[in-house]
């Protein structure tokens, strides 16, 4: 058979000799590399693809749900949006309402004040005119007797 020589020292002794134990060395290697490859590697392989496919499995339903939560928040915000324009429309509408209100608010006071004014004035003319005329018997006897204080004489 061959025989691999190295050289380790100078007498050339070969370190490696090519012969049955060779062979039977290889067939060893050979069974134990079926064997772990059926105890070992194959169940590792196994148990490592179906822990990607759980991994793949997951992230799919993580992707599925966040998507679907985007397409909630995109609802909820378009709801949110509608009833915030919904709100301005009312409160515009309930402002133009109360404006409405205080004008013919103030308008009914003012012309509540207004008739009021007109018949304290009409009171006060009435008063001045009874007063005119209870007084005005007496006007001339007041003219004399101011006009005598004044001249210091009697007037008649």
């Amino acid at each position: 058979m061959f025989t691999l020589i190295l050289a380790a020292t100078s007498e050339e002794i070969p370190l490696i000799d090519v012969d049955l134990t060779l062979v039977i060395q290889l067939a060893l290697f050979l069974v134990l590399i079926v064997v772990l490859n059926q105890l070992l590697f194959r169940p590792y392989l196994r148990l490592h693809e179906r822990r990607d496919q759980a991994i793949l499995g997951r992230v799919r339903e993580a992707e599925r749900l966040e998507a679907e939560a985007r397409l909630r928040l995109a609802e909820l915000e378009a709801r949110l949006a509608e009833a915030k324009a919904q709100a301005a429309e009312e409160r515009a509408g309930l402002r133009a309402e109360g404006i409405a209100r205080e004008k013919e608010i103030v308008e009914v006071a003012r012309a509540e004040a207004a008739r009021r004014l007109a018949a304290a004035k009409e009171e006060f003319a009435r008063m001045g005119a009874d007063l005119r005329a209870k007084l005005a018997p007496e006007v001339d006897a007041l003219a004399r007797k101011i006009a005598s204080r004044a001249l210091g004489r009697e007037i008649q």
